[in-house]
């Protein structure tokens, strides 16, 4: 679906994802000009986006420029665009706990939210410690 023709939806789901996507912006607290000068399109375009008039052009570019928002959240961006049939994007997480040593972390499921996703990083980052530790 990413980068391709939207499927037609009912235009109670475009009214119901703006509202949503309104809420996303509200709590970066930025203005509709500051988040549209963020994502690189007009306050206009983010005004009829939040009303439910157009719908955004989904597709890697504007994912990439959502989660680069100040304050957005890649799981916050990812719930936003399953709740209208767009593949959920894992949210990814690199981290070194050790010297020498990476891990990638990939969450791909909309119900673990980032607190519980920091939480599990700080966790895999103690058994990696651990282990390393004791070799």
């Amino acid at each position: 679906m990413s980068g391709e023709q939207f499927r037609p939806l009912p235009r109670s789901v475009w009214i119901e994802f703006g509202r949503n996507f309104r809420q996303l912006r509200l709590q970066t607290g930025l203005t509709q000009e500051a988040f549209a000068s963020d994502m690189g399109t007009s306050r206009r375009r983010i005004s009829n986006i939040e009303r439910g008039r157009v719908h955004p052009p989904f597709g890697h570019d504007f994912y990439s420029r959502l989660t680069e928002v100040e304050g957005m959240s890649e799981f916050d961006v990812s719930k936003l665009l399953a709740s209208i049939g767009e593949p959920v994007r894992p949210v990814h997480r690199i981290f070194s706990p050790v010297e020498d040593v990476d891990i990638i972390l990939t969450v791909r499921s909309t119900r673990i939210n980032d607190r519980e996703i920091d939480l599990l990083q700080s966790q895999l980052a103690d058994v990696v410690t651990d282990f390393v530790e004791s070799v």
